[in-house]
């Protein structure tokens, strides 16, 4: 195996240090053996992340939800100042430099979590500090950045390498989004994948899906290292991991795809089985990625319905936990709407035992609103418009819904694009075809388009336009340029403001 300058350097300096606690006479090369262990049980994020947890609970036990928001207030208003930070990881026996460090800023986005802090606007602010840190580790690398280790006459504490996977981890518990942070990190490690196993790829695999980044350098070296080498030691969880994350970041390509089902399925005459140590969600995960391609093959269909009949024949009531049914219930959804020749293909009592799963999930509450949402909604509502917000049909969730119209407005915030562009997410393009597939007609409304528009005015001739092409307009244009290609935008139109909102209806382009 190859190790990597850093790692050469750790082994060195924790050798040394170790020396110092043995007899002359002990056999060095036996040393060496023991350490090589040591370190390769050790190293990356495993005992790194479990210090942040024990540290995050001492501390959230003495710290409560009110007194860290108020914290994180402070921190924001004070223009990012670390020292307001320093004041509650101080109060814990971190060890560390003066000030904080990258340790201690994972403690405190630990703390969060375990607090259930979910204002993310509070939190995400702590990211602008550790890319920072992070950039001059980059630009400024040495051997202190990647070593930490003490010596005590009892035993060794060892943490092994600057925690970027830790900080994966915590960043996808807390669902955190920041991609220069995540930039910073494929740019150290992309050229570096050899000292990483597979289950640490996976877990960076799956916190770029997490932050719907498939533009950085990393996830295109990932795909190319699956292609490119055995999967002999590669376990089932990981490989479905992976197989799920190259979906929602649309790189999951034939080839790869093949090799890694032949990982977690078994190919038969009729129906793809996949193996006894695949769970249910791994299932689920499994059927969901292969709704998100682009054009779903015969052969992606069978493995969609070999899955539903797993799950069907396996599932222990009460066991379901409530995303879990809301992502079986749109895999459901699709067979039934998009594909039900094939849906039929199952048995009676397999579809006895869906329909059983999905009475579990009668779900049409409300969900929690965002500000864009409820902008559009009130314009609407000026409009003498009724509609209902932020409600679920089949496992999906509606933004708006017209209530005399069947009619949709999916207000795009920027969680439905990937990171740095204006591409709409896989799950984003399967989401607006299922609506469509439920009979729903989509006016769609970008959150760049919205904050464009300063004038009143003109965001409600806006909403009449996109409203005309979405109920009277037959004709198909590109959804690339989906809005751009709207008609201009009159100003002055002082006489059509008196008319009714019927006069619309009969809008000529």
């Amino acid at each position: 195996m190859m190790y990597s300058n850093e790692f050469i350097c750790f082994k060195n300096h924790f050798y040394s240090c170790v020396c110092k606690y043995i007899p002359i006479n002990r056999n060095l090369s036996r040393l060496s053996t023991h350490i090589n262990t040591i370190a390769n049980k050790y190293r990356f994020y495993s005992t790194y992340y479990n210090k942040i947890n024990e540290d995050a609970s001492k501390l959230s036990v003495d710290s409560d939800s009110y007194h860290i928001i108020n914290v994180l207030k402070e921190f924001t208003n004070s223009g990012y100042n670390s020292t307001v930070l320093t004041k509650v990881v101080s109060k814990s026996d971190i060890d560390g430099i003066d000030g904080m460090d990258i340790y201690k800023y994972l403690v405190f986005l630990q703390v969060c979590n375990k607090l259930k802090i979910k204002d993310l606007d509070l939190v995400s602010p702590i990211s602008v500090n550790l890319s920072s840190i992070y950039s001059k580790l980059v630009t400024e690398p040495s051997e202190n950045d990647f070593v930490d280790l003490k010596s005590t006459t009892l035993g060794m504490v060892l943490r092994v390498y600057i925690p970027y996977l830790a900080l994966c981890r915590i960043y996808n518990e807390l669902k955190l989004l920041y991609d220069p942070l995540f930039l910073l990190i494929s740019n150290r490690f992309s050229k570096e994948l050899e000292k990483f196993d597979w289950e640490e790829l996976s877990l960076l695999l799956r916190t770029y899906s997490y932050q719907r980044y498939n533009e950085a350098e990393i996830v295109k070296r990932i795909h190319d290292h699956i292609k490119n080498k055995s999967l002999d030691n590669l376990d089932v969880s990981s490989s479905v991991s992976m197989y799920s994350s190259l979906a929602y970041l649309e790189y999951l390509s034939p080839i790869v795809k093949r090799k890694l089902e032949s990982v977690f399925m078994e190919f038969g005459d009729e129906l793809y089985i996949l193996k006894e140590s695949v769970n249910l969600e791994s299932v689920l995960d499994v059927a969901y990625a292969n709704l998100l391609m682009d054009a779903p093959s015969i052969n992606d269909m069978e493995i969609v319905l070999s899955c539903l009949h797993r799950i069907a024949n396996n599932y222990k009531s009460g066991d379901l936990s409530i995303n879990f049914l809301r992502k079986f219930t749109v895999v459901v959804s699709y067979m039934k709407c998009l594909h039900r020749g094939m849906y039929n293909k199952l048995d009676d009592v397999t579809k006895r035992e869906i329909m059983e799963i999905l009475i579990k999930y009668n779900e049409h509450k409300r969900f929690e609103s965002t500000i864009f949402v409820e902008k559009v909604s009130e314009h609407l509502k000026r409009m003498r418009i009724g509609c209902d917000v932020n409600t679920y049909k089949n496992g999906v969730a509606l933004d708006i819904v017209e209530k005399d119209q069947n009619l949709v407005w999916m207000c795009n915030s920027y969680h439905r694009f990937y990171a740095t562009t204006f591409n709409m997410t896989a799950n984003s393009k399967l989401v607006t075809k299922l609506i469509r597939a439920f009979g729903y007609k989509v006016a769609v409304i970008n959150y760049y388009q919205w904050g464009r528009m300063k004038c009143k005015r003109t965001r409600f001739a806006f909403l009449r336009m996109a409203r005309y092409y979405a109920l009277k307009d037959k004709r198909e244009y590109d959804p690339k340029y989906s809005g751009w290609s709207l008609p201009y935008i009159w100003w002055n139109y002082t006489a059509r403001d008196r008319l009714h909102i019927s006069h619309y209806d009969h809008f000529n382009p």
